[in-house]
């Protein structure tokens, strides 16, 4: 008998992403435009064909997500980009702890509250799914990422010399998510004011 599914976010949450957008649950129809957005993303980073149809085909423990733009989006130039998945996230739970497998979004929608929603979705939801706290890894030459983590509370507490590819060191973040109790459209309400998220 295989395990449940992990419960996907409630429409309330889904609904408060930033204007000009709509997110969705992905699954294994989606891995190729994954790979593409990957390798747009995260060049010599990015995950095979193969890591992703494994991510989600294990809808037990992983959920993802991506954005795409809003098919009603206010830019005329942007209509051609309606429905392509132009941000993500991946989330990975076991018990007690959650881990953001991957998040990201195209320079050309930076921005615009798109990061900072992604993150605070994955910290209600490994909460929601009974995490204690979340993990995650970043180069330590990305200096946007780091301060999107930091901005919500991540902590480094370890470095994986050499981790990418490149040699490149990742830095290992963490943070408690036992006491997220904000709703996500609250705090949405609040950061999409913001023009570095």
């Amino acid at each position: 008998m295989s395990a449940p599914e992990l419960p996907d976010a409630p429409a309330r949450l889904l609904d408060s992403v930033p204007d000009g957008y709509e997110i969705r649950t992905l699954d294994s129809t989606d891995v190729e435009a994954l790979v593409e957005l990957d390798v747009r993303l995260f060049d010599t980073d990015a995950w095979p064909e193969s890591m992703f149809r494994e991510e989600l085909n294990h809808p037990e423990w992983r959920r993802y997500w991506g954005l795409s733009v809003a098919a009603d989006a206010g830019d005329p130039s942007e209509a051609a980009d309606a429905g392509e998945i132009v941000g993500y996230l991946g989330l990975q739970y076991s018990p007690r702890i959650a881990d953001a497998q991957t998040i990201g979004v195209l320079p050309t929608h930076r921005r615009r509250g798109l990061a900072d929603f992604l993150m605070r979705l994955a910290e209600e939801r490994a909460a929601a799914w009974g995490a204690e706290s979340m993990m995650l890894e970043v180069r330590v030459d990305n200096v946007g990422a780091i301060r999107l983590y930091e901005g919500h509370g991540f902590q480094i507490i370890h470095t994986r010399p050499r981790y990418y590819a490149d040699g490149t060191d990742a830095l290992i973040m963490s943070k408690s998510v036992t006491h997220h109790t904000e709703t996500l459209e609250d705090q949405n309400s609040l950061h999409r004011k913001d023009p570095e998220s």
